[in-house]
């Protein structure tokens, strides 16, 4: 009798053991889940695929500087290149690439659209440049303004740093925004400019660009 009492009672204690155990171990894996999740602290925001690169942009939620990665890849998938971007957080994202440039923007206050360019290239500098904007042509060249100086162009080029200021007094501006550029386009090394002006025609201008060339 003593036996099977002792039998019982061994039994009764391995069980509950047993239980315990798996308890605790559910636990462990729920709260493991957890800290998985919590973790996921970088998230896509966009990516360019270009003709013989991929750039894809993560922001670090939990950052407040340097909170971007920039990561280009080949079309094979192997990496080339990643920078830490200090960009506006949440504000972010790729606007285009080219085949020498990712361009990410985001807005700085009001009207003002700030752009940072990137070069696929090792061991370049990035540039920055407030309403800035492309141009169509086979060269690395945008237009932007400084300062805020609405009145003032300037033609850009990105590959050798050199500048041309062009005058656009007659250009109509709206709540201190910059004039809009309905054409910019480049043929033969000039640069074809089309605006609204203040008289309200549009107004045309040909700059030649062989000084930044």
């Amino acid at each position: 009798m003593r036996v099977i009492l002792f039998l019982l009672v061994f039994n009764c204690l391995l069980s509950c053991n047993s239980k315990q155990n798996k308890s605790t171990g559910e636990k462990i894996n729920a709260v493991t889940e957890q800290d998985s999740i919590s973790n996921k602290r970088i998230v896509k925001i966009n990516e360019c695929d270009n003709n013989s690169f991929i750039a894809i942009l993560e922001e670090n939620l939990e950052a407040d500087s340097n909170a971007f990665i920039l990561t280009l890849k080949t079309k094979k998938g192997d990496v080339k290149k990643v920078q830490i971007l200090n960009v506006r957080p949440s504000f972010s994202q790729i606007n285009y690439c080219t085949k020498d440039y990712v361009v990410v923007g985001f807005s700085c206050g009001g009207p003002c659209y700030s752009q940072v360019f990137i070069s696929i290239k090792d061991n370049e500098t990035n540039q920055q440049f407030d309403y800035a904007n492309r141009v169509s042509g086979e060269y690395n060249i945008i237009t932007h303004f400084e300062n805020e100086e609405f009145d003032n162009l300037i033609v850009q080029n990105l590959d050798n740093g050199k500048r041309l200021n062009v005058n656009i007094r007659n250009c109509e501006q709206i709540e201190y925004s910059p004039c809009y550029m309905d054409t910019q386009y480049i043929i033969n090394n000039r640069l074809f400019l089309e605006y609204d002006s203040e008289s309200k025609h549009p107004k045309k201008k040909t700059i030649g660009l062989q000084k930044i060339l």
